[in-house]
């Protein structure tokens, strides 16, 4: 089933979404946090995507710690990110269903959203697909580094 023909996702059905979009994606759980990464990018724990399910002492700005509240992540990149969000620099973290910079790696190109809605599962669908791309294309590079010349 594609994130599209979902009405209200919560994060079991995102999950799946995920999984069917990015069958060859690799998902590492650590304190009840979901990190997805494409092949060959999880040994350097860096994930194109994650899902973080509540706060912890480096993060409080989305108050993940409300009923049932989630926040995905994904790198899309700086100009992307800048095409989606305002640059204000005043954004609601805690806000649901709002596509934002993260609170803290947002400089760097990441966009959250908690618990998204009917209305931007499209958009989730093609920021994922953005994020993924960004993580292939790097493995892709550090491959073609890490080869030896014959």
């Amino acid at each position: 089933m594609l994130l599209t023909e979902y009405q209200d996702m919560n994060e079991h059905e995102l999950l799946s979404a995920m999984r069917e979009q990015f069958p060859n994606m690799l998902t590492q759980v650590a304190d009840g946090d979901s990190f997805f990464f494409v092949p060959g990018e999880a040994e350097l724990m860096f994930p194109f995507a994650t899902l973080i399910r509540h706060d912890d002492a480096y993060e409080v700005f989305s108050q993940l710690n409300r009923p049932g509240v989630y926040r995905l992540n994904m790198g899309v990149g700086k100009a992307r990110l800048r095409a989606l969000v305002a640059e204000s620099g005043h954004h609601d973290f805690t806000a649901l269903d709002t596509l934002m910079p993260h609170p803290t790696y947002g400089p760097a190109g990441w966009l959250c959203i908690l618990n998204p809605g009917a209305g931007t599962f499209e958009t989730l669908r093609t920021l994922l697909a953005t994020a993924y791309g960004r993580s292939e294309q790097r493995a892709g590079r550090r491959a073609t580094i890490d080869t030896p010349d014959s």
